[in-house]
């Protein structure tokens, strides 16, 4: 499963549309999509926690110690505070590598585990027939 973005009410537009451009693929939601217009930030997060979307804004005064009360007693995916400042094409090149770079994670996890599982299959299977280990 790869990463899931939510956009907050304040993200520009622009780099919700630039992202789906580059790679449709990605599930982005936007903020209108998600009814995100005037909710206050705990609900904002509880929104793309409940989704499992990483919630992407450029609120960096209230947003990063708003994220950390609710991480306190609450599950979430995250958050990415994204610069004004930093070019919108900079800001989807990054959106883009974080999004491609969890199915690569992924895909390692799920080798890593299958692995595991034909390990532990073998030794079972091994410890199933009398003498194997001899």
């Amino acid at each position: 499963m790869n990463v899931r973005y939510q956009a907050d009410a304040d993200l520009n537009q622009v780099i919700v549309t630039g992202v789906l451009r580059r790679e449709p693929a990605i599930d982005f939601q936007t903020a209108f999509a998600a009814g995100l217009e005037g909710v206050k930030d705990p609900e904002v997060l509880a929104i793309a926690a409940q989704q499992e979307r990483i919630l992407v804004s450029h609120d960096r005064k209230t947003m990063p110690l708003e994220f950390a009360e609710f991480i306190i007693g609450k599950q979430s995916s995250g958050v990415i505070i994204v610069s004004r400042k930093l070019s919108i094409e900079v800001v989807i090149e990054e959106l883009l590598l974080i999004w491609s770079a969890s199915s690569v994670l992924i895909l390692c996890v799920l080798g890593v585990i299958l692995r595991k599982l034909i390990d532990v299959t073998v030794v079972y299977e091994k410890a199933s027939v009398p003498g194997a280990f001899s």
